[in-house]
């Protein structure tokens, strides 16, 4: 198992884990005692004729050890499972901010299916290793050494078989592990390939209906699942047989002991009682060994799941910014790119490439051209998504990458085509989730936005929206994300083809609502709609990620904000 991601998120759990350690250790004590008491009795009765009011004390004794070691053993497996819930949790919590911090336009978020595989199959594969192969581990830790110290201490030969035979079974634990390990990876695989098969099927089942295609699809499904299940049977094979293979070594050294002992009792160099107790410690030393079959192949089947995690909470972002620096003024700036030039991750073609212009300070600048041109790039470039592989994009004069992203994003808003609706209420939904809501800047943010309709029902703010409330269409969508800007006020507004798609009244609604956005603010918007750029006070054309030539056009004849007196 890889240390970053299991033994680290093991750190808070030092404790639990010494619990069980002393569990197991009492376990180890009460069967060296049940053992003694066994050999003692049985000595008493058999060669020294001890009357049954004599053995009577240590037959009580005995059903105390017993009874004892059965009640030791249940906070052992309710230990374990609490530390593999609260583990599996801590890394659901790392990948949720993984995928947080890791731009939309990274190479690995690129397959759902995959994302939904780590956090619930492969995370779900740790378990495992916490309620079995951990468990295991300790037992053999703590196990191991005490009944190699009481065998020492009890008959010397018994514990030098111990410690020849002992370093077999984890040399075979090894072999079969390599093995192992290549068919978990193979394992893992194809479970993602049906995770990312079935959901892409899911997407696209509206469509393949359409077309009376989705039975083609079961054949595709079908052979997916065979494959999974066939690598899963493979998995199980392999571990079988190294069950079968510490089952058989153990039994092999087991019975090398007892030959030991018996010719020893024989000889008379050996007490029956010192034998006796041997041959029942001798089990109890090789069961951490003979359980640890499963465990092992468990253990295995964690540290693939393990890896997997790993590559992608701890993967690089190459295009993320690391700057330190913080904007510590509120007045719109002036936004440059400079020879700015960018390729998708993963991808060789260049969207932009070598892209200059200047967005004057409080104005209303308009990117437009053809879809592909670079046009959502620009933004999603200014929003520190990503960073140019060339070049530099410019904040007044401060470098974009040089600024901490999380100050970056108190100064900008971004409002994307389809603003995504919560279940929430409407109050939450325009200040998104905000703890200090302000109530009164809510309503005129609503108000702003031309929404004061959603506000007019009973429940006002209150009202609930999203699945299985009141729905809202395409129009309003665009202005809940204008009214989120209006609600956030930051000196920076980025919009992405907000008016596209829309009829001549929502959008002359949308575009009022961004007329009273424009006081004190740089707004740069990706448009294409006549009706947007007679409005803008400076038009950038792109076209295949370059300006075109001639294509920057300023409208000097309009008033402060880009509009019309």
């Amino acid at each position: 198992m890889n240390k970053h991601i299991v033994f680290t998120v093991l750190e808070p759990y030092r404790k639990k884990l010494i619990v069980l350690m002393l569990f197991e250790l009492c376990t180890g004590i009460c069967a060296a005692g049940v053992a003694w008491d066994t050999a003692y009795i049985l000595n008493g009765v058999f060669l020294h004729h001890m009357g049954f009011d004599e053995a009577a004390p240590y037959l009580q004794v005995l059903l105390f050890v017993i009874c004892l070691r059965s009640f030791v053993g249940l906070p052992l497996a309710a230990t374990a499972d609490s530390i593999s819930l609260a583990v599996r949790d801590n890394i659901r919590q790392k990948l949720h901010a993984a995928l947080l911090a890791r731009s939309p336009l990274s190479a690995d978020l690129t397959g759902g299916g995959e994302l939904l595989t780590l956090v619930l199959e492969t995370t779900d594969g740790l378990d495992d290793f916490f309620s079995r192969f951990l468990p295991q581990l300790l037992e053999a830790l703590v196990l191991l050494p005490f009944f190699f110290a009481i065998a020492a201490g009890a008959d010397f030969w018994t514990a030098m078989i111990f410690l020849i035979t002992l370093p077999i079974a984890p040399f075979l634990l090894y072999l079969i592990g390599r093995l192992t390990q290549a068919a978990s990876a193979t394992q893992w695989l194809r479970l993602t390939e049906l995770s990312q098969g079935f959901a892409e099927l899911l997407r696209g089942m509206s469509m393949l209906k359409i077309f009376n295609r989705s039975h083609s699809q079961l054949a595709l499904l079908h052979t997916l699942s065979e494959d999974f299940s066939a690598a899963s049977l493979h998995v199980l094979r392999l571990a079988f047989v190294s069950a079968f293979v510490l089952e058989l070594i153990t039994t092999l050294s087991i019975a090398l002991i007892s030959v030991s002992v018996g010719l020893r009792l024989l000889a008379g160099t050996l007490s029956f009682e010192i034998a006796f107790f041997a041959l029942l410690i001798s089990p109890e030393f090789y069961r951490p060994l003979r359980q640890s079959g499963i465990a092992f192949h468990a253990g295995m089947n964690a540290a693939t799941a393990a890896k997997k995690l790993l590559s992608f909470i701890h993967m690089p972002d190459a295009h993320t910014s690391t700057g330190q620096y913080s904007m510590q003024t509120q007045m719109p700036p002036t936004l440059r790119f400079s020879e700015v030039s960018y390729h998708y991750p993963g991808r060789a073609a260049l969207v932009l490439e070598k892209l200059s212009f200047d967005v004057p300070a409080g104005s209303f600048t308009v990117l437009t051209g053809t879809s592909g041109s670079g046009k959502s790039t620009v933004l999603r470039l200014l929003m520190q998504l990503d960073t140019p592989q060339d070049g530099h994009i410019y904040i007044n004069h401060l470098r974009l990458a040089n600024i901490e992203p999380q100050n970056w994003h108190q100064h900008v808003t971004y409002v994307p085509q389809e603003p995504h609706l919560f279940r929430a209420s409407l109050r939450d939904n325009v200040t998104l989730f905000a703890k200090s809501a302000d109530g009164a800047a809510v309503q005129r943010a609503l108000q702003a936005a031309a929404l004061t309709e959603l506000a007019e029902s009973p429940a006002g703010a209150d009202r609930m929206l999203g699945e299985g409330y009141a729905a809202l269409s395409a129009g309003q969508m665009r202005r809940l994300g204008l009214a989120r800007a209006i609600y956030r006020s930051t000196p920076i507004l980025l919009l992405d083809e907000i008016t596209a798609g829309l009829d001549a009244e929502n959008e002359r609604l949308v575009l009022a609502a961004i007329i009273r956005l424009c006081h004190r603010r740089t707004i740069v918007m990706a448009a294409h709609r006549p009706s947007v750029l007679k409005l803008a006070d400076k038009i950038i054309s792109l076209d295949a990620g370059r300006i075109l030539p001639d294509s920057v056009h300023s409208h000097q004849t309009q008033s402060a904000g880009g509009f019309p007196s």
